[in-house]
C-alpha cells in the first residue's frame, strides 16, 4: 500500500501561514496600543504636575504671564490628552479585529487539521485490515502446506 498523502496538505500549509500572518499582525497591533497607552500616560502624568504647578503659582506669586503661559501649557496638554484617548480608542478596535482574525484563522486550520487527523485514522485502519489479510493468507497457506506434507501417498 502506498504512503500516505494528504491531499489538502496544501491548503493545510497556507491556512498556517496565514495563521502566522495574522499573529503577526495581532502583536504589532498590541505594540501600537502599549506604546499609545504609554503616551497617555506620560500625557496624564504632566497634567498632573502641570496642574499642581499651576496651584503652586496661583498661590504663591502672582507673576499673570507666567500662569497664563502654565494656562496655555495645560490647554495644549489637554488637547493632546483627548487625541490620545481617541488614538487609544481606535487602536483597541485594531485590536480587537486583529484577535478576531487570529481567531478565525485558528479555527480554519484545525479544521483542516481535524480533518487530516481522521484521513491518518481511516489511512492507518485499511493499513492494519490489509496486513491482517497477510498474515491471514501466510497463516493458510503455511497450513495447507503442513497438511499436505502430513497426507500419506495415496497408491493407484
Amino acid at each position: 500500500m502506498k504512503r500516505f498523502q494528504f491531499n489538502l496538505q496544501a491548503v493545510l500549509d497556507l491556512r498556517k501561514q496565514l495563521e502566522e500572518e495574522r499573529k503577526r499582525a495581532l502583536s504589532a497591533s498590541q505594540k501600537d496600543l502599549f506604546e499609545q497607552q504609554g503616551r497617555l500616560y506620560a500625557y496624564l502624568l504632566d497634567e498632573k504636575k502641570g496642574k499642581e504647578e499651576l496651584r503652586r503659582m496661583e498661590q504663591s506669586t502672582l507673576d499673570l504671564p507666567q500662569v497664563m503661559a502654565q494656562r496655555r501649557y495645560l490647554l495644549g496638554l489637554t488637547r493632546r490628552i483627548s487625541g490620545a484617548h481617541q488614538e487609544l480608542s481606535r487602536l483597541l478596535i485594531i485590536e480587537r479585529e486583529k484577535r478576531e482574525e487570529v481567531v478565525k484563522a485558528s479555527k480554519e486550520r484545525k479544521v483542516l487539521e481535524k480533518l487530516k487527523e481522521r484521513k491518518v485514522a481511516e489511512y492507518d485502519h485499511l493499513l492494519s485490515v490489509e496486513e491482517q489479510k497477510v498474515l491471514d493468507e501466510i497463516a493458510n497457506n503455511s497450513f495447507l502446506r503442513d497438511m499436505v506434507a502430513e497426507e500419506p501417498p495415496t497408491e493407484v
